[in-house]
């Protein structure tokens, strides 16, 4: 059997897929995020395992079936700003952190002082050197972007832009790529991946949503990248947004 994996970017639909997967098969699926070294070592009990942020090396996964979620860097910059303003991430807390502390994490920002944390940095910002600070954090998440295969036809990669409203025939395309049969058993797991999404779609949306701590559409950082940010990310990134098929600044 291939591999099957998930691989996603913190603040593009973790909490769908994750959700999605592990109600559809229960303890064999596993979001392993940045711990690559634990997934490379457990992922072959799994019929899915999931990563964020960071791009696998292909060549220790052999056979491999991979679906992909990306959004566009810069939104995932402000909805990630906003987020851990909140001190929603363990991570975010840590006072004063290491680099190995933050291994699984990102990059330190180098406006980070002695003593404090991502949150209180955040906080202590104003908005323009806070999304700098974001960035700055996401900086190896975004790097890591542009290091995927564009040719590879074990990889199917889909657009946070393109999921929202299509939930279901996105899951049902995962469903097939995995080489999931698409037959009319009620506990196939293409069938109750489609049925998952759906419900998300349809009931458990508007509540999560309702939840979330920033609203979710694309094109927000629009407003929120002043000249000052916007010559900070096209010199951490220059063309990223482009390499991926999104409009320039």
């Amino acid at each position: 059997m291939p591999t099957l994996v998930h691989c996603g970017y913190h603040k593009c639909l973790t909490v769908y897929t994750d959700r999605c997967f592990r109600h559809v098969l229960g303890d064999r699926f596993h979001n392993f995020f940045g711990k690559l070294d634990i997934f490379y070592a457990e992922h072959q009990r799994l019929a899915v395992s999931a990563t964020s942020d960071y791009c696998l090396d292909l060549a220790k996964l052999t056979d491999y079936r991979i679906s992909r979620f990306i959004r566009d860097p810069r939104d995932l910059v402000v909805s990630g700003y906003f987020y851990h303003q909140r001190t929603l991430d363990p991570f975010s807390t840590i006072v004063s952190p290491t680099a190995e502390q933050w291994r699984n994490a990102g990059a330190i920002p180098r406006a980070l002082r002695h003593g404090e944390s991502y949150v209180q940095l955040l906080q202590r910002l104003d908005q323009e050197e806070g999304l700098i600070a974001e960035m700055e954090f996401r900086a190896p998440h975004f790097r890591a972007m542009g290091e995927w295969p564009a040719d590879d036809p074990r990889i199917r990669l889909w657009k946070y832009e393109d999921v929202l409203g299509h939930e279901v025939e996105v899951m049902d395309a995962i469903g097939a790529h995995f080489e999931w049969p698409d037959d009319d058993d009620p506990t196939s797991f293409r069938e109750s991946l489609r049925r998952e999404a759906d419900r998300w779609r349809m009931r458990d949306s508007l509540l999560a949503w309702d939840k979330h701590p920033r609203d979710p559409k694309s094109g927000q950082w629009q407003p929120l990248f002043t000249p000052k940010v916007r010559r900070r990310f096209d010199e951490l990134f220059g063309a990223l947004p482009q390499r991926l098929g999104y409009d320039a600044c």
